[in-house]
Parts: structure tokens; C-alpha cells; sequence
């Protein structure tokens, strides 16, 4: 009987030690608050700068679209993702916000987006259409990680938009 005694007391002072080193860990990580997305500190070292230009007022007033750009974009999205892709990048329709993403797999962003406005023009799109879609370029991690350092500034529209 004893020995039943003695291990439920080292159980339960097991236990108890488990919950006080929990509720330590809790108070010096996050000073007992719970963890968010917003308390994570910001990145003090970005591979390279976005300058997102006029992207927040296109999210934000969403232009109307011509008939035309209409026409184009019901066709395009009626194909399978990704919609283009090669080695250099890969073009992507997400329905949630309502935009075509592009993603930059070479340090030669220039030459990709105007291939990818090209390429949109070929589908029926005008300038303005590929500006008010809108599409967004991003760069995939291992090209901003090649670009760090080199004080490059990207610009996730295309250009002239």
C-alpha cells in the first residue's frame, strides 16, 4: 500500500512540476499574453525593398474592367493553374482576392514581367486591363534570398502600372 502511495505522490508531483514549467514558459516567451500574428516582431533584414506603388489603391477601388479585358479574364480563368508557366515564371488566378499572381524564378524580373504582359496581351488583355485585374508579381524565396545585399528594390506591378 505504501508503494502505491508513493507513486501517485511522485505522479502527481510530476504533474505539478509540468504545469508550473509551462505556465514559466508561457510568462517569459509571450509575458503570459497569448501569441498573434501581430506580436511577432518585423523583419529587420528583407532580402530586397517592395515598393508596392499604386497596389493598395487598386485593391482598395478596384477598377472596372472593359468588356473586352472582361471577355479575356472569363477565359483565362476558366483554364486550370497555374494558367503559364516556364522556367523563368508561372502565372496563377486566385479567386479569393480577385487577382492573377505571378511568380519571378530569376533575378531578371525586368525581362519576366514584360514577357508576362505579353503573354496577357496575347490572351485579349489591353494595358489597362493588366493594370486593374490587377496582377502582382512576387519573387520566390531563393531569388530574394540570391538578391540580399544588393539593395534591389522590387515593384510587384507591372510595368508602367
Amino acid at each position: 500500500m505504501k508503494s502505491q502511495y508513493k507513486v501517485l505522490l511522485i505522479c502527481i508531483g510530476v504533474l505539478l512540476l509540468f504545469v508550473i514549467a509551462i505556465s514559466y514558459e508561457r510568462l517569459i516567451l509571450n509575458s503570459g499574453k497569448p501569441m498573434t500574428l501581430d506580436a511577432l516582431p518585423p523583419q529587420d533584414n528583407p532580402p530586397v525593398e517592395y515598393n508596392a506603388g499604386n497596389l493598395h489603391k487598386i485593391f482598395k477601388d478596384r477598377p472596372t474592367l472593359s468588356e473586352q479585358d472582361q471577355a479575356a479574364k472569363k477565359a483565362v480563368i476558366a483554364e486550370k493553374n497555374p494558367l503559364k508557366t516556364t522556367d523563368e515564371y508561372a502565372v496563377e488566378y486566385l479567386s479569393a482576392p480577385d487577382e492573377f499572381m505571378v511568380e519571378i524564378k530569376t533575378t531578371n524580373f525586368e525581362k519576366v514581367k514584360a514577357d508576362t504582359v505579353a503573354w496577357f496581351e496575347s490572351q485579349g488583355f489591353s494595358t489597362d486591363g493588366i493594370c486593374n485585374l490587377p496582377v502582382v508579381f512576387y519573387l520566390n524565396y531563393d531569388v530574394a534570398e540570391s538578391l540580399r545585399g544588393s539593395n534591389t528594390i522590387f515593384t510587384p506591378l507591372p510595368p508602367g502600372c
